[in-house]
């Protein structure tokens, strides 16, 4: 028995702390967000299903991020580096991206225009609230390497959106993030 992890939501409020050390798996990490109270209603033997090789995995009501660093740079390799202290990422996404790991940086791309779009909307005053992008938040996992257990980093919200178009043409985008948890993140609560 399988469950597809993007037809369920995430257990948003119980969370692990920022800078809080889960696991070495990307499936630690969704256990986490799927959260234990839901995992333990499930048959045995029943898996979760989402793309483990991308970096973004998608549920109904939250978009999670993986980061790894310390790869060498190269042809097909994002590049993620946190700036100004660590309160942002930069997060490389390629939407056009054909089958299950195309899906989900799609949906993160028209997720995130959709919400500026309704942002800037509201701002004008020209906006249907009716009509908004249901909220969903954007958690970040990162780990410094391959040997190294994945940290989650808190909630994120997309400061800045550079890149092409997929409606228009192929390519990757970057995305600024900003971490909104970051002053737990780096303060001295941050639990290894």
């Amino acid at each position: 028995l399988r469950v597809v992890l993007s037809e369920i939501p995430g257990f948003l409020d119980n969370l692990p702390t920022p800078g809080r050390s889960l696991g070495y798996t990307k499936d630690s990490c969704v256990n986490r967000v799927v959260g234990h109270t839901f995992l333990n209603t499930l048959p045995p033997n029943t898996h979760l299903s989402y793309q483990r090789r991308g970096g973004v995995v998608q549920m109904t009501n939250a978009f999670i991020l993986f980061v790894n660093f310390g790869g060498k740079p190269g042809y097909g390799r994002y590049e993620n580096e946190f700036t100004e202290g660590g309160r942002f990422l930069n997060f490389s996404i390629t939407p056009e991206k054909r089958g299950p790991r195309g899906r989900s940086e799609l949906d993160l791309y028209n997720h995130i225009a959709g919400s500026n779009k309704a942002l800037s909307a509201s701002v004008n005053g020209d906006g249907n609230d009716g009509d908004a992008t249901p909220k969903k938040e954007i958690l970040l996992f990162a780990r410094a390497s391959t040997k190294s257990k994945f940290v989650y980093c808190g909630r994120c919200k997309c400061a800045e959106m550079n890149g092409s178009d997929p409606g228009v043409r192929l390519g990757s985008v970057e995305l600024t993030l900003e971490l909104l948890d970051v002053e737990q993140l780096v303060g001295d609560d941050a639990k290894s």
